[in-house]
């Protein structure tokens, strides 16, 4: 990953350009952005920069033995760290290797990924993820040993919001007194809620989200058509992660899925909803945050669909958005949206799914007026 091949972010990209170039580094460093937008590109890039043998004024070569090894994820003085499932202390050594194999995987083909696609690629989809107490005694054994090429030594935590709390507490002290020549790069897309102690040690850049005109050219040089790809840009709020997720056909099954839950839902056919939610409850984590979070954007469309400018759906859909705002007052779609949100976090917290979905169902029948 070169700076050059995110889009935008042309003030970040030169103050951490200029870090490197002045030998003025902060020890640790934290990138904080949206799912699926350039905070894990730029510390990849970073990264690439830091190591680059032939590095120019703006960006690494990409060329370099350093820079092919940082692209690969195997540059042996950077290391990372990241949420997995939780196995037996005695198994994590054998596991660590397998899920290595799949975070290179990932930052490598998909760096614009969200969360979802990395567990995917891991087959973590229907588990929760965490940094445990044996990544931060990794950690620790890590930072304690000298490089191995003799010169820096990057540490990539993505997610730190995910840490266990042990493990967290664990990490404080090396945060506080680094090792020399030690750099820690840090990226969350849930800065809020990262502990204090943490956010106090390091170097917040906040990065912003891409612009649609940005997320647009970028699907557009990966060969999607222009209409839609100014379409996907609006519906993506600044990811790109996002975008080419809704890219794929499946979001036409999404959307005919949503209107038939609606019809049921707005018929009381709660013998279809019962079955709708263990179906729903079948499905991996990932199926069924992406179902809500589907939900979620329709919600926010139809809050937004009195502003022309803010309506991002066409034809067919936009007829479907013009009838279900006749069934949803203004107050009832509040409530709906907050109420998927709810559902959100609860299923983060391993919530019964097919009651999670259950009560959405009949949330949605009693506030839809017929």
């Amino acid at each position: 990953m070169k700076f050059q091949d995110i889009p935008g972010q042309a003030d970040l990209k030169s103050a951490l350009v200029q870090s490197v170039q002045r030998n003025k580094m902060a020890h640790a460093q934290l990138f904080a952005g949206v799912e699926g937008g350039a905070a894990l590109p730029i510390a990849l890039a970073y990264a690439a920069y830091i190591f680059c043998a032939n590095k120019s004024e703006e960006d690494s070569c990409g060329m370099c033995a350093n820079c092919s090894r940082i692209h690969k994820g195997i540059h042996p003085d950077f290391h990372f760290f990241f949420p997995k499932i939780t196995v037996k202390d005695s198994e994590f050594d054998k596991k660590l290797g397998e899920f290595m194999q799949s975070f290179r995987k990932f930052i490598q083909e998909q760096p614009f990924g969200l969360v979802d696609d990395f567990t995917q690629e891991a087959g973590f989809e229907s588990k929760g993820i965490l940094i445990n107490k044996e990544d931060s005694k990794r950690l620790i054994r890590t930072v304690s040993m000298k490089s191995v090429e003799g010169g820096a030594k990057v540490i990539l935590i993505w997610l730190p919001e995910t840490f266990h709390p042990a493990a967290a507490n664990a990490i404080l002290k090396v945060l506080e007194e680094p090792p020399a020549n030690t750099i820690y790069l840090m990226v969350t897309h849930a800065y809020h809620s990262l502990l204090s102690t943490i956010i106090s040690r390091t170097l917040l850049y906040s990065v912003p989200p891409f612009t649609d005109d940005e997320v647009a050219a970028f699907l557009e040089k990966n060969g999607t058509a222009s209409p839609k790809a100014q379409t996907l840009a609006r519906l993506a709020h600044g990811s790109i992660g996002e975008a080419l997720n809704l890219g794929d056909d499946s979001d036409n099954l999404a959307y005919q899925d949503f209107q038939q839950w609606m019809r049921e839902c707005l018929n009381n056919q709660f013998s279809a909803l019962v079955m709708r939610s263990e179906e729903f409850a079948q499905g991996g984590k990932l199926a069924q945050r992406s179902a809500l979070q589907f939900a979620m954007d329709i919600l926010r469309e139809a809050l937004v669909s009195g502003e022309p400018a803010l309506n991002n759906r066409t034809g067919q859909e936009a007829e479907f958005m013009r009838k279900f705002n006749t069934f949803l007052s203004l107050e009832n779609k509040q409530i709906l949206y907050q109420e998927l949100n709810k559902a959100l976090l609860n299923l983060d917290r391993n919530a019964n799914p097919k009651m999670t979905h259950f009560h959405l169902s009949t949330t949605f029948s009693r506030l839809l007026v017929r």
